[in-house]
């Protein structure tokens, strides 16, 4: 599967991303089951970074 990322024949749905530090907010909407794809949510210090990539 990751060769498939690497090689961005597929990519992996992103719905959301959230720092750690609005892991309530993350899980309200996971509980509302109203997106597609994944919630993700990275520590705080990470998360410029990977709001970028999503």
């Amino acid at each position: 599967m990751l060769d498939y990322i690497r090689a961005c024949t597929i990519k992996p749905v992103l719905a959301a991303t959230y720092p750690l530090s609005k892991f309530h907010e993350a899980q309200t909407q996971f509980m509302g089951k109203r997106f597609v794809g994944n919630i993700v949510v990275v520590p705080d210090r990470h998360y410029s970074e990977a709001a970028v990539v999503a």
